[in-house]
């Protein structure tokens, strides 16, 4: 991947390109929804502090997680959120008009919910990068999510 930007000490904007590479990764599910998009900006972590500089070419570590439970989380609990609040309101206010603004505010409510749970635990679903690429081989022998578990 290559950088284009550096967003702070730790962490990077890199951009890369659909290749062959691609169909052996965990995460191309999710990845595949973006079909149309043959370049991909992504945030990656830099738990080593390399001095890189944009235009360098890195190599990414992705940590296996599960697609489905990441979406459940950030599609699935803002509705089952907004129903539930939109069926208490309309039976305890009996007015459908506030039972559909209090689903609507239940619904801002649990997407701040959602970025802080993201802010303090959305680390352990980043890439981190394992080294500057060089053309030369790469030891893929160590984990650097441990820091993030």
């Amino acid at each position: 991947m290559k950088v284009i930007k550096l967003v702070d000490k730790n962490t990077v904007e890199l951009k890369f390109s659909r290749s062959s590479f691609c169909n052996h990764c965990v995460s191309k599910s999710s990845c595949n929804l973006l079909e149309s998009s043959k370049n991909l900006v992504v945030k990656a972590l830099n738990p080593r502090g390399l001095a890189l500089k944009v235009g360098d070419t890195v190599v990414v570590e992705h940590k296996d997680f599960s697609v489905s439970k990441l979406s459940f989380l950030v599609y699935g609990i803002p509705l089952i959120v907004f129903i539930s609040f939109l069926t208490l309101f309309t039976i305890l206010l009996k007015s459908e008009l506030y039972g559909f603004i209090g689903g609507i505010i239940a619904l801002i409510i649990s997407f701040f919910a959602l970025k802080i749970y993201d802010k303090k635990f959305g680390k352990r679903y980043k890439p981190v990068i394992i080294e500057k690429y060089d053309g030369n081989s790469i030891n893929f022998g160590e984990n650097f999510y441990s820091e993030y578990e």
